[in-house]
């Protein structure tokens, strides 16, 4: 140990006599005379370069760098990721889409994971939506004139699409997913055969996102909803929900994938009637579902 230790001190010397002859800079970054806080800076004892032998090439490259040109030290900090779980006692922006007023919707074991984040659909990333609105207006070509006259006929708010990706990297995230799937697969289906509400239309569900303004409440029934199955992402195998918890049975879930859904907003005709164009630009009615 004894002869490792003096023959680790003679390199040290001898790297200390490259630096202290004329290839250190000066102060004023010429080449020249020793500058003393470089070679201060380039200090090693022998008990560091016993742990990292590696430092005396660092040190070999840095003899060229001008005083201060040395990297910044790097502060890194770390990330945590918050629960996905709706919490209300903070704020929820997030885009999702609410499950009816319905026991048949509140008791299913399927979709549980929806009753647990607020009764709701929450796209758990940021998805990409299309809103659009109309305003009608008929021609009127008169005869020998440049110019139509268009005359109002009315206005409507277009289907709102809202397309957004689903990363699956748990269970819990792929009983999420499936939860989703059966939701979007139960609202756009009518009440038939013996069941409850016989003959009743698919229910209305209300979106909500981005605060108070964006999308605040509004009523809507889902009208188209696609889901694409890539064939080039992992699959992961998911025990289906019971009344008493995971089953026997078991899904297979990609990994990441694509849900879109077609929202109509629909207003009742009492709804329609209630409206108050004074209201709405004074922004009275934006807890109201109006957009």
């Amino acid at each position: 140990m004894a002869d490792n230790t003096q023959y680790i001190t003679q390199i040290l010397e001898s790297i200390g006599s490259v630096y202290s002859g004329t290839s250190s800079y000066s102060n004023n970054g010429v080449l020249g005379s020793e500058d003393p806080s470089l070679k201060t800076s380039m200090a090693l004892s022998t008990g560091e370069f016993a742990q990292n032998p590696y430092l005396v090439g660092s040190l070999i490259r840095r003899r060229t760098l001008p005083p201060g040109a040395q990297p910044a030290p790097v502060k890194i900090t770390s990330a945590t990721f918050s629960s996905s779980t709706y919490n209300n006692t903070t704020e929820n922006w997030r885009v999702r889409i609410s499950l009816p007023a319905s026991s048949t919707f509140r008791s299913s074991p399927l979709l549980k994971p929806l009753v647990d984040t607020d009764n709701s659909m929450i796209w758990p990333t940021t998805p990409n939506i299309t809103l659009s609105h109309s305003a009608s207006y008929n021609m009127l070509n008169l005869l020998h004139t440049n110019y139509a006259f268009p005359t109002y006929q009315n206005s409507q708010v277009d289907p709102i699409a809202v397309a957004g990706s689903f990363p699956v990297q748990s269970i819990s995230d792929g009983q999420y997913w499936v939860a989703a799937i059966h939701y979007l697969r139960s609202v756009s289906k009518m009440h038939y055969g013996e069941t409850s509400d016989k003959g009743s239309p698919p229910p209305m569900v209300k979106l909500n996102g981005y605060g108070d303004f964006v999308f605040n409440n509004v009523p809507c029934v889902v009208t188209n909803f696609t889901v694409d199955l890539q064939s080039g992402v992992d699959y992961i195998r998911v025990p289906l929900l019971g009344e008493s918890g995971n089953t026997e049975e078991f899904t297979y879930v990609p990994t990441d994938s694509t849900i879109q859904v077609t929202l109509q907003p629909i207003y009742s005709r009492g709804k329609v009637s209630a409206f108050s164009f004074d209201e709405f630009v004074n922004g009275n009615l934006r807890g109201e579902g109006y957009i």
